[in-house]
């Protein structure tokens, strides 16, 4: 919270190009929840009410969870046979399964949903991409304790932005989904480029 109460927020006014040098592997989940549309309608309002403006899941992009990702040497790098084989494999594993998402985080001002717990399955799935990543030459980002959906990242700020307001807004939803925590189950998988996804139609 420290950077949102400062101001100083590193802002995101634009996917930027060099996410197309990053190989990418996303969870899309099932739409047998009413939490991503609850979330995504509970942020605009934020963006509303304080002139923060955001970039902002199952609005600007789709909903998502990255399960793996890796900095390629080469922009634009898709997966080859082998790799769609391996992410169709790990599909088949993880269908349906649930992920439990309690935490609200705040991230230099990007709003992040965590998950407390890593099931093993996640941990496997990312062991595989991470073996095919350094197959193919692609450095795996580190992410063994990390599983989260970024909700939103800030685009600008007013003019007068009041950092309190805001917090009090994150708070919030914070202690509503401590409350009620956010179940999502795995409907299939997404591989290409960060650039990619972050592109992608969220309707």
């Amino acid at each position: 919270m420290a950077a949102v109460r400062s101001g100083n927020i590193p802002l995101f006014p634009s996917v930027p190009e060099e996410l197309r040098m990053r190989l990418n592997t996303s969870i899309g989940f099932m739409n047998d929840s009413l939490a991503p549309v609850t979330l995504t309608l509970i942020f605009d309002n934020i963006e509303q009410d304080t002139g923060v403006k955001f970039f902002l899941v199952g609005r600007d992009y789709p909903w998502h969870c990255t399960l793996q990702e890796g900095v390629a040497a080469e922009p634009d790098l898709f997966f080859d046979a082998e790799g769609v084989e391996l992410v169709r494999r790990i599909e088949q594993v993880l269908s349906a399964t649930t992920i439990v998402y309690s935490q609200l985080l705040i991230d230099c001002g990007n709003v992040l949903l965590n998950a407390a717990y890593v099931p093993d399955e996640i941990i496997n799935a990312r062991q595989q991409l991470s073996a095919y990543y350094e197959q193919r030459g692609i450095r795996p980002l580190p992410m063994e304790d990390i599983l989260h959906c970024t909700l939103a990242r800030i685009r600008t700020l007013p003019k007068r932005f009041r950092p309190k307001k805001y917090i009090n807004h994150i708070l919030e939803v914070r202690e509503a989904i401590l409350a009620t925590p956010v179940d999502l189950n795995i409907k299939r998988l997404f591989c290409g480029t960060a650039y990619q996804l972050l592109t992608l139609s969220a309707r």
